[in-house]
């Protein structure tokens, strides 16, 4: 399939073009970062988005507008999917001291077992492309990430 889109560029654009080429390999990252993540969800018996719920909230203290703003989805997506994951034990509602009606959610140790699962195959794959490009170009290519996301999330508030 990649080769065809590629022989489909390369005759439509002369010389492939540089952005249907960083268009091509992003897929082809995504898909493979999709097919782990979607080996988990299988085995919790969740979604992606009560997946990277979990994930965040491993991390950070994360309440329901929070994970709203990370995730760029509904508040109201949010609470469907945390309902969800409480109601399959994967997380718990803790009550903010300062605030009655504010929470923050965290996840049980069976979700975190799961996502300590899924990250150290993600960690064999980091440790196989370090040993394969080098630290220098391993540490510039995240880099490159970080600054490609932060741009396109100031334009998505313009």
């Amino acid at each position: 399939m990649y080769t065809n889109i590629v022989k489909n560029l390369t005759i439509y654009g002369g010389i492939m073009n540089c952005e249907y080429e960083a268009i091509i390999q992003i897929y082809k990252m995504n898909k493979y970062i999709e097919e782990i993540t979607s080996k988990a969800c299988h085995q919790l018996k969740i979604n992606h988005l009560e997946l990277m719920i979990i994930g965040l909230s491993s991390i950070d203290k994360m309440n329901v507008s929070k994970l709203s703003q990370e995730l760029k989805v509904s508040k109201s997506a949010i609470s469907q999917a945390l309902v969800c994951l409480q109601l399959k034990r994967l997380i718990t509602r803790q009550q903010v001291e300062d605030n009655k009606k504010s929470f923050i959610i965290v996840p049980t140790e069976k979700a975190i077992q799961v996502c300590k699962d899924i990250f150290k195959v993600h960690k064999e794959q980091a440790k196989l492309l370090k040993e394969e490009i080098g630290e220098e170009k391993y540490q510039a290519f995240f880099s490159t990430i970080k600054q490609i996301n932060t741009i396109l999330n100031k334009k998505e508030v313009e």
